[in-house]
């Protein structure tokens, strides 16, 4: 009996020593999690932190940096710290995608590269700016003369660089004025339109882009009065001579400088147009081996030309036409091809300024994609992606 007894007790002293072995495991495991516990919080703090920290300097760079880079446009020093600062920033931005919870390290890499290119360009745009405004600063005058501003004309390019992008990559160009939300939901004719009617609001906001538009407007003007055009200024930018519509009907050529200009500015259009169309006419004419009486220089604008210059374009045989506003017109071409497809062409797309409207072909203009549609056309654009 004592035996048994003498057993039981070292049993039962053995299971408290394990009880309390096993409460001080317990007792130190719950001090670790809440060590982990208090750890974790403050890594999300200071994750938190981190992100504050890093808004804060976007917004530092969007606000402040940015008024640096306009306020000392002619003091270069001042803005090649700034370019330095930008510098930091960005580094820090890209460090920041190795040290969050799921490091990026790829996207880090790119991220730094498309960073580098941006401050190169940044650097280019700020000389090129320093040197227009010391031009202006020079000679006030200058900026009179200029019929649209140098962001004016950064800001039409950036839509027509998306376009362009667009093409290049094998998509429909409808998708630069189309969000992918709208795209899925609309047929065809439906995007088409979206983006036709887009394609003329974005340019009545853009002055530069607006007279992009200007210059097809007359265009189709010309045509459908009968003349076959080619759209020079579109096709050939800097190198068209001051001439955006070569007008041919027979043998007799009317040669087109459009000037969109704006009422609000009251800027007339000046002497040297004049004299541009004048000189590109007479020019023209040698080139082609033509008498100079086959050429009719024309001057075409929204608003009006001075007294002084109505007279140099009248002394000189320039024809003018003022006050001629922008409307909408039917800008959609529909052509029928030599083997008798039956394509229809927007604003934007690759080989719609190289298209003519020939009505004895079977061509015309439509004013909607439905209406294109109903009369047997379809869509220039085929996809080209995998």
């Amino acid at each position: 009996m004592n035996y048994d007894l003498q057993r039981v007790l070292t049993a039962q002293g053995e299971t408290a020593q394990a009880l309390a072995t096993a409460q001080d495991t317990i007792s130190q495991t719950k001090q670790m999690c809440a060590a982990l516990s208090r750890r974790e919080q403050q890594a999300v703090t200071n994750a938190e932190a981190a992100e504050k920290d890093r808004a804060a300097l976007e917004a530092f760079n969007r606000d402040v940096l940015s008024r640096i880079r306009t306020e000392s446009a002619l003091l270069p020093s001042v803005v090649e710290w700034v370019d330095r600062i930008q510098e930091m920033i960005d580094a820090r931005d890209a460090d920041y995608l190795l040290e969050k919870r799921n490091p990026a390290p790829k996207a880090r890499d790119a991220v730094s590269e498309a960073r580098a290119d941006a401050r190169n360009w940044r650097r280019q745009a700020a000389a090129l700016r320093n040197q227009v405004a010391l031009y202006e600063t020079q000679a006030p005058w200058l900026a009179e003369t200029l019929d649209y501003t140098v962001e004016e004309i950064a800001e039409g390019l950036a839509v027509l660089a998306k376009e362009e992008a667009e093409r290049v990559a094998g998509a429909d160009p409808s998708s630069a004025y189309i969000g992918e939300s709208e795209w899925a939901r609309l047929s065809p004719v439906e995007r088409d339109q979206l983006a036709l009617d887009r394609y003329f609001e974005r340019r009545q906001r853009s002055a530069w882009l607006a007279g992009v538009a200007y210059e097809r407007y007359v265009g189709y003007l010309y045509e459908s009065k009968g003349f076959d055009v080619a759209y020079q200024g579109a096709t050939l930018g800097v190198s068209d001579l001051g001439i955006d519509l070569v007008c041919r009907r027979v043998d007799h050529y009317t040669l087109v400088q459009c000037k969109r200009l704006s009422e609000a500015k009251g800027i007339p259009v000046r002497e040297n147009t004049v004299a541009q169309i004048y000189g590109a006419a007479l020019f023209f004419a040698y080139q082609r081996g033509i008498d100079a009486t086959s050429v009719t220089p024309v001057i075409v604008t929204s608003f009006e030309l001075s007294e002084q210059v109505r007279e140099f374009a009248n002394a000189l045989g320039v024809k003018f036409q003022e006050r001629r506003a922008f409307a909408r017109y039917p800008a959609i071409k529909c052509n029928v091809g030599k083997r008798g497809e039956r394509i229809y062409h927007l604003p934007f797309d690759q080989q719609y300024d190289v298209t003519c409207v020939v009505p004895a072909d079977g061509d015309r203009w439509a004013t909607s994609a439905q209406e294109a549609t109903s009369l047997g056309f379809r869509r220039a654009f085929r996809w080209r992606g995998g």
